[in-house]
């Protein structure tokens, strides 16, 4: 019975890292943190999770995976602790107020596909430009030999700070850059991006956007000569931004093509309520307030903000989340 029981207790980490290594079977890959507005000083679990339509389990913490995992703010750039095999992968306790940006890159990991299931999933992703060069070298009907890597970034706004730093290009393989600050953006608004490969702007990169509140639909557009893409964004809460760019490989990587997952988290805040329509004339009585004070201005009411999750006390974690502080190096 103990056996069994570990067994099952393994299973579920064990079933995230094999989902982890197949980008054909579970698209998405993204960083979930407790809360995307935190406290001042508040500690947070930083779950790694992948999955489809933003349901999908958590990656624990694998080192060996790990190229970098940092929190950057105003005051510099720190490592994401974590407890190895754990998840939160990651632990955070945000002393910084204003603008955090969470980033993950793995390191590349082989995989191989049969030619007909390599085949979709470039085409699902808009991959045709690698679609025709295997065409064009007599590949296709030979399995794909991949090696990929994940890309993600999250933004937090901590606390009631400087919002400045919110295009800040945090250096990640395939990234995508805000032109405005997610953080600041209402239900209604426009979200301008820039994606960016190795430094550069990435023209005809199709790029998807899907929000929590609507997990069925994804926005999916294609970025222009200079990298440029805009979403309307059409509701409050959670949203990804996602990614996918496939380059040719050389011959001793023992893979054809090496694919890189890129990522962007963040919250947006719920739509104003709308002002009271004046009374009038003549109407009996003061005229009733419809809005409460705390929808007048940036901030959302007190009831709209996520509550922090909470994260399991484990004797473990103090030295993990002092270390954890986001000061500057």
């Amino acid at each position: 019975m103990t056996t069994l029981a570990a067994f099952r207790r393994t299973l579920p980490r064990v079933f995230a890292f094999v989902l982890a290594a197949l980008p054909a079977a579970a698209h998405d890959f993204w960083i979930e943190p407790a809360n995307f507005r935190p406290a001042p000083d508040a500690r947070i679990g930083v779950e790694l999770r992948v999955g489809e339509r933003l349901v999908g389990d958590p990656v624990p913490r694998k080192a060996e995976r790990i190229a970098r995992f940092t929190c950057t703010t105003r005051a510099g750039v720190t490592d994401v602790a974590g407890i190895e095999d754990q998840s939160p992968a990651g632990l955070l306790r945000c002393t910084t107020t204003g603008l955090a940006w969470l980033a993950y890159e793995s390191r590349p990991i082989g995989i191989e596909l049969e030619a007909a299931k390599f085949e979709a999933y470039l085409a699902e992703e808009g991959l045709e430009h690698v679609i025709a060069a295997r065409k064009e070298r007599g590949e296709s009907a030979l399995p794909g030999r991949e090696r990929y890597r994940r890309s993600a970034k999250a933004l937090l706004a901590v606390g009631e700070g400087d919002r400045a730093g919110f295009d800040r290009v945090l250096g990640l393989p395939l990234e995508l850059v805000p032109a405005v600050d997610p953080s600041a953006l209402r239900s209604g608004a426009a979200l301008d991006l820039v994606v960016l490969y190795e430094g550069k702007p990435l023209a005809n990169a199709l790029v998807g956007c899907r929000a929590r509140a609507d997990v069925e639909h994804e926005t999916r557009l294609r970025s222009d000569a200079a990298g440029r893409v805009r979403f309307a964004i059409a509701h409050g809460g959670e949203h990804l931004v996602r990614v996918v760019h496939m380059t040719r490989e050389p011959k001793e990587s023992g893979a054809d093509w090496l694919s890189t997952w890129g990522a962007l988290g963040f919250d947006v805040l719920p739509a104003l309520a709308p002002k009271p329509a004046p009374p009038k004339p003549g109407a009996d009585g003061p005229p009733v307030r419809t809005a409460s004070p705390a929808t007048d201005g940036a901030g959302p009411r007190a009831e709209e903000r996520a509550p922090a999750r909470q994260l399991v006390e484990d004797p473990r974690l103090a030295g993990l989340l002092a270390a954890a502080a986001t000061d500057e190096r």
